[in-house]
């Protein structure tokens, strides 16, 4: 509780400094800039958006109230009226731009009138320097660039929205505005951005590259990948600003222009948590957001029961199996009596908890109440949509599909285009290439909506069909197959099955869970990055060995320095709740140090509880705190005057440790075989032998070497083979 409430005052600090700094100027101009980006219908954000620029603007501050896109859908809120609540609660915040995110492109297509509508009532610029002729047919009113004048000086800012197929090139669309901006007497210019950075295939695709491109821009305010950048990203001198997802943050920069027309910015977050019990929400957009919930009453009415819960969550649905997709599949294969069904990752938008189902559940699960549409396709026709989903398998992208009525294995290690193996229809029979089969889907994909998609070398598989017959929607299939009591356990059942055989000498850098039917690996080869469960139990990928199935392939991307021999059982203690490194990095090469060690140890105890003990050197709410009491209490370190938290702990320290952990001793003859034995300290030598006992120290070309420091991957793989040996025993 203490700390809660010092983490609540210390940003409560922050938020005093970002609204107090304006007042530290002497000289030239200071904006406070309020923005939020990706809120994805989380409209309780808003009153308090409202309350802090009003309450800036009571000091005598210049605010400027930013909305960087992605807000009109997401929850039942805005999927009741697709988006018109949800943008007339905004326009009384008021914001002073809006910039087209991907999700307004969508709806543009699938929903043209009701988003002219909604951009209509944000009442205020609609921002997109790189829009579409298509966009702009839908809305006509869309703008490159507003100017706002600050004390005599004109700021441009200007709008850019995440790349379509019609677009115009970033760096291009923002050089163009500029040039008309400065026309009309813009001096200052910062570019607010649906673009993000996660295009890591096209790095012009990626607002870093904005900020290396465009060191004129005097700020970016940035959205799309869901990042919360505490104090901003500086690239190249430019500050990318971006606040989250969701309304976790309210983002807030203040940029500073000098008398010369240099400028500076410095960023920071509000959290949700410090907003609400620091920030006096504004009474009419409260009222206002009160009455529309009024009125979305019956969303709250129980329309089906849901057998089990449901797994919808973003990084399963666009990677691989999910039993929300397979139930959804199963939903479309039984309303339209079809033979095969896809549904794309992307329209799965929210988890499904077992028991009531209501219509606001069904307005957040799903993307949009899509047509359900089936016709007829040729078995060549699926095998080649099933080679493109294949190959989008695990990346968490745009291209992944949901599977019903097959079965497939694939091998992920071959080029794509050729990675699938085998279909098998659910009837038990191969799929037929030249056969004919009825295909459930959604209405868009087959109106030819998928082909920016680029699921299947680079082809459109997605044409439109002109037999084609038209179900009803998609939701309204899934509630009916509830209802019928067919849909059972909702467990996943195996529709992606892989068959690897990674080639002597080969590397294959994994970067997705999955079932394995079998993985074979060559003599030389490697498996970076990923761990197996073979029956159960955690197994190192060995070269030369074939896993039939039953193995399970585990993989993660936490850390942007891990690769190699040690990823492995990084990764696996990382899964395990055991490890979580900081800022996207592990340090594998780096020393361990005695707390680091007792902290990994304790959490591999189950984090007993334990009384506290009395070290200088260790303060009482150090993270590793608990875990050095408990690590001396278990003979694992000596009590010493102090605990020496920071200090690298050597191979035999270590492995004494260790064996002390796993309540072992052993003669001291099994370290005979080690050229360096003599090397050992004699407080040491039997609980050395004991893990080379066990088997659990191999040495290095004969060596020991005790007194070396050991390195966090090497206590990473001893953490793992105790954790096992602990298991065991």
């Amino acid at each position: 509780m203490k700390k809660q409430v010092l983490a609540l005052l210390l940003m409560t600090l922050l938020l005093s400094a970002i609204l107090c700094v304006t007042a530290l100027a002497s000289d030239g101009v200071e904006l406070t800039i309020l923005h939020t980006n990706d809120v994805h219908g989380a409209v309780e954000i808003e009153p308090y958006v409202a309350g802090l620029a009003a309450q800036l603007w009571a000091e005598g501050k210049q605010v400027v109230v930013i909305s960087a896109g992605d807000a009109l859908d997401g929850t039942s809120f805005t999927n009741a009226d697709n988006g018109l609540a949800m943008a007339t609660v905004m326009s009384q915040v008021p914001y002073d731009m809006f910039i087209l995110g991907n999700h307004e492109q969508n709806m543009m297509r699938t929903a043209a009138g009701d988003v002219a509508n909604d951009l209509a009532a944000l009442n205020c610029p609609i921002l997109a320097a790189n829009a579409s002729d298509s966009m702009k047919e839908v809305y006509p009113g869309i703008a490159p660039y507003v100017v706002k004048a600050f004390e005599g000086v004109n700021v441009a800012f200007i709008g850019l929205t995440t790349e379509s197929d019609e677009t115009v090139e970033y760096v291009a669309a923002l050089e163009e505005a500029r040039a008309a901006a400065q026309a009309e007497g813009a001096t200052v210019f910062v570019a607010v951005t649906h673009v993000g950075n996660v295009d890591q295939e096209n790095a012009a695709n990626n607002s870093r590259y904005l900020a290396e491109q465009c060191p004129w821009l005097a700020l970016i305010i940035d959205s799309h990948d869901h990042v919360a950048y505490e104090n901003g990203l500086l690239v190249d001198n430019v500050l990318i600003a971006e606040a989250g997802s969701n309304g976790d943050y309210i983002g807030a920069v203040t940029l500073r222009i000098q008398e010369n027309g240099t400028t500076s910015a410095t960023a920071g977050l509000i959290s949700r948590e410090v907003y609400q019990a620091t920030v006096s929400p504004d009474e009419e957009v409260s009222a206002l957001l009160a009455q529309f919930r009024e009125e979305q009453a019956y969303l709250n009415d129980v329309i089906c029961q849901i057998p089990a819960d449901l797994d919808g969550e973003r990084s399963t649905v666009r990677s691989k199996e999910s039993n929300l997709g397979d139930l959804v599949c199963d939903a479309m294969l039984w309303v339209t009596d079809s033979d095969f069904a896809l549904i794309s990752g992307t329209y799965l938008r929210a988890s499904v908890a077992a028991g009531d189902y209501t219509n606001a559940d069904r307005l957040t699960t799903f993307l949009s109440e899509e047509g359900l549409i089936a016709f007829h396709i040729t078995g060549q026709e699926i095998w080649t949509m099933l080679e493109g989903v294949v190959d989008s398998y695990g990346l968490g992208g745009r291209g992944f599909q949901q599977i019903g009525g097959v079965r497939l294995v694939f091998d992920p290690s071959q080029p794509a285009g050729s990675r699938l193996i085998s279909v098998t229809m659910t009837s038990g029979e191969p799929l037929d290439l030249n056969g004919t089969y009825k295909y459930a889907t959604m209405a868009m994909e087959a109106a030819g909506g998928g082909t920016d998609r680029g699921l299947v070398l680079g082809e459109n598989y997605w044409t439109a069909k002109p037999d084609g017959t038209p179900y009803g929607t998609i939701p309204q299939a899934f509630v009916d197959y509830i209802n019928s009591g067919l849909a059972g356990g909702c467990q996943t059942d195996g529709r992606f099955a892989m068959q690897a055989n990674v080639a002597d000498g080969a590397v294959w850098n994994v970067g997705f869970d999955c079932n394995l039917q079998s993985l074979s690996i060559g003599s030389g080869a490697s498996v970076n990055g990923a761990y197996l469960t073979v029956d159960g139990a955690y197994e190192r990928i060995r070269e030369n060995t074939s896993y039939p199935n039953g193995a399970y392939l585990h993989t993660s991307d936490a850390y942007t320095d891990v690769s190699g021999w040690a990823a492995g059982y990084i990764y696996y203690l990382t899964d395990q709740g055991i490890v979580n490194g900081a800022y996207g990095l592990f340090r594998p090469q780096d020393e361990i140090t005695r707390a680091e060690l007792a902290q990994m140890l304790y959490r591999i105890a189950g984090s007993p509880e334990t009384e506290a003990a009395d070290f200088a050197d260790v303060a009482e709410d150090a993270y590793y705190a608990a875990a050095a009491a408990w690590a001396v209490e278990q003979g694992i370190f000596d009590r010493q005057p102090g605990f020496f938290p920071n200090e690298p702990i050597t191979r035999q320290e270590a492995f004494c440790g260790l064996a002390a952990f796993l309540g072992l001793e052993a003669d001291s003859g099994a370290l005979a075989r080690f050229s360096d034995a003599s090397d050992v300290a004699d407080w040491a030598k039997s609980g050395v032998a004991a893990l080379v006992q066990l088997g659990l120290v191999d040495g290095t070309e004969g060596r020991l070497e005790p007194d070396a420091p050991l390195t966090r991957a090497q206590a990473a793989k001893l953490a793992v083979l105790v954790l096992l040996a602990a298991n065991a025993a």
